[in-house]
């Protein structure tokens, strides 16, 4: 009997007008192609092959994820009554709002009429120095006036269900840099989303309607970080101290370690990710299933790390153990055992991260104190509590028990520290 999942990320799009900096998605001709596939699929075959792994008791959510989600919404809303008859109640999607937001609203009122709420993530890096740097010239006023279109016609038409939205800025080694060197891009950060926040809560007229907050910035996995940028990382904490996600992620996995819990995402166990005819662990590795696309990174190896990773055979090795083909039911069985197989000792990755962090401090990558056991542990916690993600670790290290170098480089030479004062103060430094 297959296991199902109380959420799945459905592979909505191949295609995205951006070109962001970070993106871990290398931009290449033939994922226009891959995109009129995932289409014409939906359209000719609609979403049950999605469907027939989601827990109809408790299925909750669909995401939408590949690239730019707002390109295939029209062509996924006439499924929408079918989502809702499977019992799900949210989706959720993340955008770069640079289109016409107008699409957006169509799906919202389809998605009402059908009794689902949305969730939908903006991705905004912060003011025009930073977001026209990492996503594209006058790319931020764009988006913020897309926004502001988008709040206004979602008051016009106040939907029943809850729409909530929220941003999601990333910052990377380069924005690191510029704080170290003017301390006041922080200010500035937050100064930006606090006017954008004051002038949504102006436009909108919609109880449903829940608009972001001002957020904190996330950083860019895996990055290319080095101890300087992970002593940086340390004093940005140190002055965001318990406002920042992080803190508030670590809060919420140490509650969950005193109830056997271990930290990290649900990835392959609580959610999954399905193409029209493939599970895989999560959706950042969608795109590697496709040999085209595999074939079409030798344009670009020099651009990204995880093209650099199809040298060593990476692609073969997601393809072979994390992913199954769904019409084969022994392969499907397979998958589901080794995810949730994994997930079930948490415990294990603990000890082989620890591992590497010990390792890393005897050859001053990290911060001594992190090859004692104590402390090898802990960092290990803090980095799969609130930046773990399989399926980067499987990217990286060829193991979801293990994750990249860079990650433990950025938090423990400080960050760790800072987290753990902001959680539970200074007796457990």
């Amino acid at each position: 009997m297959p296991h199902k999942y109380a959420s799945i990320s459905i592979f909505s799009t191949a295609w995205c007008p951006l070109n962001c900096r970070y993106c871990y998605i290398p931009k290449t001709p033939i994922m226009l192609d891959m995109h009129r596939d995932i289409v014409e699929g939906i359209t000719s075959k609609g979403i049950e092959n999605y469907l027939h792994l989601l827990d109809s008791r408790k299925g909750y959510s669909v995401q939408l994820w590949g690239a730019e989600p707002m390109v295939s919404l029209k062509d996924l809303a006439p499924s929408l009554p079918l989502l809702a008859e499977r019992g799900v109640r949210e989706i959720f999607f993340s955008t770069s709002l640079i289109l016409d937001p107008s699409v957006v609203v169509d799906f919202i009122r389809a998605a009402d009429e059908a009794g689902i709420s949305i969730r939908v993530q903006i991705s905004l890096d912060g003011p025009p120095e930073i977001t026209d740097y990492t996503r594209g010239p006058g790319i931020a006023d764009r988006v913020v006036s897309n926004l502001e279109r988008l709040i206004a016609e979602l008051s016009e038409l106040c939907p029943a269900h809850r729409v909530w939205l929220n941003f999601k800025p990333t910052w990377t080694s380069r924005e690191l840099e510029l704080f170290q060197k003017d301390p006041m891009l922080l200010d500035r950060f937050i100064s930006y989303f606090r006017q954008i926040v004051v002038r949504l809560a102006r436009i909108n007229t919609c109880d449903a309607v829940v608009l972001p907050r001002v957020p904190m910035p996330t950083f860019e996995t895996p990055g290319n970080y080095t101890p300087q940028h992970g002593r940086i990382f340390a004093n940005l904490i140190r002055a965001l101290s318990s406002k920042h996600a992080y803190v508030l992620r670590l809060a919420i996995a140490n509650v969950g370690l005193l109830r056997g819990m271990y930290p990290g995402c649900r990835a392959g166990d609580g959610f999954v990710g399905m193409t029209q005819d493939r599970l895989v662990l999560c959706h950042r590795l969608f795109f590697l299933l496709d040999d085209r696309y595999v074939r079409s990174l030798d344009t670009v190896r020099d651009l990204n790390y995880d093209a650099d990773r199809v040298d060593v055979g990476i692609h073969r090795l997601i393809k072979n153990y994390y992913s199954a083909n769904t019409a084969d039911p022994r392969a499907v069985l397979r998958f589901q055992r080794s995810s949730l197989a994994y997930h079930g000792f948490g415990l294990s990755k603990i000890v082989a991260s620890s591992i590497l962090a010990k390792w890393l401090a005897r050859t001053g990558v990290i911060l001594p104190k992190y090859a004692r056991d104590r402390y090898a542990y802990r960092l290990a916690h803090t980095v799969w509590a609130v930046n773990g993600c399989h399926a980067d670790a499987v990217l990286g290290t060829g193991t979801p028990y293990t994750p990249r170098f860079s990650i433990f480089t950025l938090f423990g030479n400080g960050a760790d520290d800072e987290i753990w004062r902001a959680v539970h103060g200074e007796s457990t430094i």
